[in-house]
C-alpha cells in the first residue's frame, strides 16, 4: 500500500496574511499604540468591576490632593464677596509703624519707622473711630464704613450663649457681604437683624431679645433677617449698628481698632495699596486680588519667591508620595489582570505578536484607566471644596471653608504623577512578558521566573541604607526633604525584598496546615500576582506604624510635661477677658460692679447644680490683663530674686545678670525664659490674691505656718526667690512706647515681706493655681495695691472631687466663655486620631487583599473545578480561599511592621528630643521618648489577615462547573 504526498492548495488571495504596513517606524509605532488603546477601551468596558476599582484607586488620592490645595492657592471671587462684598477694599486700623504686605495679604513685613498720619488727621493713637473714617474717606474718596465685631452673650432663659455680632451700617448696600432677606436693616442702636447662624443658635426672628456685653445688658428689637459675613468670611448671629460710644472711642495706636470697608466706584489699585503702607495701613483690595501685580512690582520682603524653592520641593514631594501610593494601590489589580490574560497573550505571541506589541496591550490599559482616574480625580478635587463649603453652610453657617482653584501647573503635575504611577504599576509585569513561556502557559503551567539574587541583594542594601539614613538624618537635624527621601529609599528596598520573603514563606509552608501550606506555596509560585498585594498591605501597615509610634511618643511627652493647675478634683471658672480687661469701658468702679455681678451669677448657677459646693473668688495682683497700651501707665509687680535688680524684676526688656539661669533648667536651652521674671505681672507666673483660709486649706498648712498666713505672710513658690523667710516685692508704673520697642519704668518701690517658701513640685504648683506667689486680700489692701478678680475657685461638698456629671450640668448653664474646668490630671486625646488612622489604613489593606484574592479566584475557576471533581467540598474551597487571603496579608502586615519601625522611631526622636520643663518653663534637651503602641499595631496586623480570610471564605458560594467524562 502506498501513499501520495500532496501539497496543500494555496490559500485564496482574499485570506492571505496581509503584509506589514508600510511607512516610517514612527507611523508603525503609532498605529500599534492606536490598536492597543482601542483594545484597552474594549477590555475596560468588558471588565467593568476591575476597571472601576482601578479608576477609584487612582481617583481618590488625586482628588484629596487637589481638594487640599484648593484652600492654599489663589483667590476665589466667592471669598471676596464674603469678606469685601460690593466694596472695593477692606482697610485695617493704622499700625504705629510702617508696613508692607503681599498682594494677597498673606505675607507682611513691619518696619521700625513711625507711621505717618493721614492728611489732616491727628496721630492715630488720639483719633476716634469717626475721625479715622472721615480721614480715610477724604484721602481715598468714597465712604469708609467702620466694621466692628463683638463676642456678645445672648440671654437664653437661664443660660447665656456666646454669639458673634457684626456692627456696621449695611443700609448703603454691600452686596453679598450683607444681604437682607426679610424686614429691614437696623436704624438705631436698639435694633438688630438675625442671620441664619443666629436662627441656628435659637435667636427668634422677631420680637425682643436681651444681650449682655461689657457695658451690661440691653434690649434689642429684631427688625429683619439677613445673610452677612464677618471680616474673615464667617457668619455672625446678629447684625447691628455701631454705637455712638464705639464711634467716639479712640482705640489707640495698638492697631486694635475696627476695620473699614471702602465704598466707591473706582477700584483700589496696587499703587494705592503701596501708598497706604507709610500710614501703617494694610489693605485687601478686590482689584489687586483679581489682577495681581507683576513680580517686579512686589517688594522683596513680601515676595512669595523667598519660599519658592521650599514650595517647589514640597510639591515634588507630594508628587513622589502620590506616585508611591497610587502605584501600591493599583499594582495588585494589574498583576492579577495580566495573570488572567496570560493565555490570550500567549495565543497572540504564538500567532506572531512581538514582545513590544504584547507590552503595549498591557500598558494601554494603564494609560486608559490612569487617564480616566486622573481626570475624574481632578474634577472631584475641584468640585468637592465648594460643594463641601455649601453643605457645611447649610448646617453651620458660622463655619467658613475657604476655597480657590489651584494653579494649572499644580493640577497638571498631580494628574501626571497619577498617570505615570499607573503606567509604572503596569510596567513591571509588562516587562516580564519578554520571558513569556508560551508552551507552559498553554499547558496551564504558568509560574513566576526564578528569584533574582541581584534584586534581593539590592533590596537588602537599599532597605538597610534607607533605615540608617532615616534615623541618622533625624539625629543630625537635617531638613525634612532628605529624611523623606531616606524613607522612600527604605520603602523601595523593602518592595524589592518582597519576592524573597514570599519564597522564604513558601519554603516554610511545610510547617503549616494543608490549606495554608498550599496558599503559601501558591503565593511563592505566583509572585507576580501576590507580590503587589503584599507590597500594598506592607505600605498601609508601615504608614500606620510610623504615625502610631510618632503620635504615641508625642502623647507620652505631653503627659510628662503636663503641669496641673489646681488640686485634684477641684475646679476653676475663669471670668471672661471682656470683663477683666481695662479697656472694657467705664472706670474701675464700674468694672468691679460688672465682675461682682458675674461672680454672683456663677455662684448661684454652680450651687444650684452642686449643692454644698464652695466658691472662692480669686484675684490677680495688677490691673487688667497685664498688657500695655502705648502711652498709658500700667502698674506692674514682681517678686525680686536675689541677684536681680528692681528694674530687672519688672521690666521684660531688661537684660538679666550674666550667668544667671532658672534653677533646674538646662543652661544651654533656656531661650525665652528670663530668670529674673518668675513671678509677677510680666513674669511666667502671676501673683494671686487669695483669702488666708483658702490658702491654708489649699496647701494643707497647719500650726505656725497657718498662723503666719493669717498674720499676712506671703507664700512663694521657689526657694531661690527668698532669703530665709524674707522676700521682696517690686512695684512700679510702666509705659510702653508707641511702637512697643521700649518701656519706661517709674515710681519703682521695693517692699520686703515675710513669706513661707515652698519647693517647686508638680503638686505644689497645681495647688497654688499656677501662681508664683499667694497674698492675702488684707495684705494687698494695706499696701494699696490694685487687683482684678479673674477667676472663681470651686470645691466640691466637704472637699469631695467634682464629678464629670456635675461639671457637665454646670457648663450647660454657664456662659459659653466661662466654663467650669476641673483638674483631673493629664487626659489622653489621641484615641480618636489613632482609631481613625488605624481604621482607614486597615480598610485599605483589606480592600487590596480582597481585590487581589477575588481576581485570583476568578482566574482559578478551572482549578476550583478540579478540586470539586476530586471531592473537595465547599468548606475545603472556602478554607483555601481564606488561606490565600490570610497568607498574603500576614506577610504584608509583618513586613509593614518591620519597615515602619525605623521611620517611626525617627519621627518620635524628632518630636520628643526637645521640650520644656513644666516646673521652670525653660526649654530642655532631654532624651527622646520612644513608645511603640504594640497592642494597636499587633491588633491591626492580626485583624487584617483574620478579617480578610473570613470575607474571602464566605465569598465562595456557588459550586464550580464540572464536566462528566463519558466513555
Amino acid at each position: 500500500m502506498s501513499s501520495t504526498l500532496t501539497r496543500p492548495e494555496a490559500r485564496p488571495q482574499e485570506y492571505a496574511v496581509p503584509a506589514p504596513p508600510g511607512g516610517s517606524s514612527f507611523a508603525q509605532w503609532l498605529a500599534s499604540w492606536t490598536v492597543a488603546l482601542r483594545m484597552a477601551r474594549r477590555d475596560v468596558r468588558r471588565h467593568r468591576g476591575r476597571s472601576a476599582l482601578v479608576v477609584v484607586m487612582v481617583m481618590l488620592p488625586v482628588a484629596i490632593l487637589i481638594a487640599a490645595a484648593a484652600t492654599l492657592f489663589g483667590v476665589n471671587a466667592t471669598d471676596l464677596d464674603k469678606t469685601v462684598g460690593s466694596a472695593q477694599a477692606r482697610i485695617s486700623w493704622p499700625q504705629p509703624t510702617t508696613v508692607m504686605t503681599s498682594p494677597s495679604g498673606n505675607m507682611s513685613s513691619g518696619g521700625m519707622a513711625p507711621a505717618a498720619n493721614l492728611p489732616g488727621q491727628r496721630p492715630s493713637q488720639d483719633a476716634t473711630v469717626a475721625e479715622m473714617a472721615a480721614a480715610l474717606s477724604t484721602t481715598l474718596g468714597g465712604s469708609a464704613l467702620p466694621v466692628f465685631q463683638h463676642d456678645t452673650r445672648w440671654v437664653d432663659g437661664e443660660r447665656r450663649r456666646l454669639v458673634t455680632d457684626l456692627a456696621l451700617d449695611a443700609r448703603v448696600g454691600l452686596g453679598d457681604k450683607a444681604e437682607l432677606t426679610s424686614g429691614r436693616w437696623a436704624e438705631s442702636e436698639s435694633e438688630a437683624v438675625v442671620t441664619p447662624e443666629g436662627e441656628r443658635r435659637g435667636i427668634p426672628t422677631s420680637g425682643r431679645i436681651t444681650v449682655q456685653g461689657p457695658d451690661g445688658e440691653r434690649e434689642l428689637t429684631i427688625v429683619g433677617t439677613a445673610k452677612a459675613y464677618t471680616e474673615w468670611g464667617g457668619m455672625p448671629a446678629l447684625v447691628v449698628l455701631p454705637t455712638q460710644t464705639e464711634l467716639a472711642a479712640a482705640p489707640g495706636a495698638s492697631g486694635a481698632g475696627p476695620s473699614f470697608l471702602l465704598v466707591r466706584e473706582a477700584p483700589v489699585t496696587w499703587a494705592e495699596v503701596k501708598g497706604l503702607w507709610k500710614y501703617g495701613i494694610t489693605t485687601t483690595s478686590r482689584h489687586v486680588a483679581e489682577h495681581p501685580p507683576t513680580e517686579s512690582e512686589i517688594p522683596a520682603e513680601v515676595r512669595g519667591d523667598d519660599g519658592g524653592s521650599q514650595e517647589s520641593a514640597f510639591v515634588v514631594l507630594l508628587g513622589a508620595l502620590l506616585f508611591v501610593v497610587v502605584g501600591l494601590m493599583v499594582a495588585p489589580a494589574f498583576g492579577v489582570g495580566i495573570a488572567r490574560q496570560r493565555r490570550a497573550l500567549a495565543l497572540s505571541a504564538s500567532n506572531g505578536a512581538t514582545t513590544p506589541a504584547l507590552r503595549r496591550t498591557v500598558l494601554s490599559q494603564a494609560v486608559v484607566l490612569g487617564g480616566i482616574g486622573a481626570a475624574l480625580g481632578v474634577g472631584a478635587g475641584l468640585l468637592a471644596p465648594p460643594a463641601l463649603s455649601w453643605a457645611i453652610a447649610q448646617v453651620r453657617p458660622d463655619v467658613w471653608l475657604p476655597t480657590s482653584r489651584p494653579p494649572w501647573w499644580f493640577i497638571a503635575f498631580i494628574a501626571g504623577c497619577a498617570l505615570l504611577s499607573t503606567f509604572a504599576a503596569a510596567l513591571a509585569p509588562a516587562l516580564r512578558l519578554g520571558r513569556l513561556d508560551i508552551v507552559g502557559v498553554m499547558r496551564g503551567q504558568a509560574v513566576s521566573p526564578p528569584l533574582s539574587r541581584t534584586m534581593t541583594l539590592a533590596g537588602a542594601v537599599l532597605a538597610a541604607l534607607g533605615g540608617l539614613a532615616t534615623i541618622g538624618c533625624v539625629v543630625a537635624k537635617t531638613p525634612e526633604i532628605p529624611v523623606v527621601v531616606a524613607m522612600l529609599v527604605l520603602f523601595l528596598g523593602a518592595v524589592l525584598l518582597v519576592p524573597a520573603c514570599l519564597v522564604l514563606c513558601g519554603g516554610l509552608g511545610r510547617l503549616l496546615p494543608v490549606s495554608l501550606r498550599m496558599a503559601a506555596r501558591d503565593a511563592a509560585r505566583q509572585r507576580t500576582r501576590s507580590g503587589p498585594t503584599v507590597a500594598a498591605v506592607m505600605g498601609a501597615v508601615a504608614v500606620l506604624t510610623v504615625f502610631g509610634i510618632a503620635l504615641t511618643s508625642d502623647t507620652a511627652q505631653r503627659a510628662k510635661e503636663y503641669s496641673p493647675r489646681n488640686a485634684p478634683g477641684r475646679g476653676m471658672v475663669t471670668i471672661p477677658y471682656t470683663l477683666t480687661d481695662t479697656g472694657a469701658g467705664g472706670d474701675g468702679a464700674q468694672q468691679a460692679r460688672r465682675i461682682d455681678a458675674e461672680i454672683a451669677t456663677v455662684t448661684t448657677t454652680v450651687q444650684q447644680q452642686i449643692p454644698g459646693a464652695t466658691l472662692v473668688p480669686i484675684s490677680r495682683l495688677g490691673k487688667g490683663d497685664g498688657s500695655f497700651q502705648p502711652g498709658v501707665a500700667t502698674p506692674v509687680f514682681g517678686v525680686q530674686r536675689p541677684g536681680c535688680s528692681a528694674s530687672q524684676t519688672v521690666d521684660p526688656m531688661a537684660t538679666p545678670p550674666t550667668g544667671m539661669t532658672v534653677p533646674g533648667a538646662d543652661p544651654s536651652a533656656t531661650s525665652g525664659v528670663n530668670p529674673c521674671l518668675e513671678a509677677g505681672t510680666t513674669a511666667m507666673r502671676p501673683i494671686r490674691v487669695v483669702p488666708a483660709a483658702t490658702i491654708i486649706e489649699q496647701l494643707g498648712l497647719t500650726g505656725a505656718e497657718a498662723a503666719a498666713v493669717r498674720d499676712g505672710a506671703a507664700v512663694v513658690l521657689g526657694t531661690h526667690l527668698a532669703t530665709g523667710d524674707k522676700v521682696n516685692i517690686v512695684s512700679a508704673q510702666q509705659t510702653s512706647s508707641a511702637d512697643g520697642s521700649s518701656m519706661k519704668t517709674t515710681d519703682m518701690t521695693t517692699t520686703p515681706m515675710k513669706a513661707l517658701v515652698r519647693t517647686t513640685t508638680s503638686d505644689t504648683l497645681g495647688r497654688m493655681l499656677g501662681a508664683g506667689m499667694f497674698l492675702s486680700p488684707e495684705t494687698v489692701d494695706r499696701l494699696g495695691w490694685p487687683t482684678v478678680t479673674d477667676s472663681v475657685l470651686v470645691r466640691g461638698p466637704d472637699g469631695d472631687a467634682i464629678s464629670k456629671d456635675e461639671q457637665q450640668r454646670v457648663n450647660e448653664l454657664l456662659a459659653d466663655d466661662e466654663q467650669l474646668w476641673v483638674e483631673r490630671g493629664f487626659e489622653r486625646d489621641d484615641f480618636w486620631p489613632m482609631a481613625i488612622l488605624a481604621g482607614f489604613l486597615g480598610l485599605l489593606a483589606l480592600v487590596v487583599t480582597l481585590t487581589s484574592t477575588a481576581l485570583s479566584l476568578s482566574e482559578q475557576q478551572s482549578l476550583q473545578s478540579t478540586f470539586a471533581a476530586v471531592g473537595a467540598t465547599r468548606w475545603h474551597r472556602r478554607l483555601m480561599a481564606g488561606a490565600e487571603a490570610a497568607v498574603t496579608s500576614t506577610i504584608g502586615s509583618g513586613l509593614g511592621l518591620l519597615v515602619g519601625l525605623a521611620p517611626g522611631i525617627a519621627m518620635a526622636i524628632a518630636l520628643t528630643r526637645s521640650g520644656y520643663d513644666p516646673l521652670t518653663g525653660a526649654q530642655v534637651a532631654d532624651d527622646p521618648i520612644i513608645q511603640i503602641p504594640w497592642p494597636l499595631l499587633l491588633g491591626v496586623a492580626l485583624a487584617v489577615p483574620v478579617v480578610a480570610a473570613f470575607l474571602a471564605s464566605i465569598a465562595i458560594r456557588r459550586e464550580p462547573g464540572v464536566t462528566r467524562r463519558l466513555s
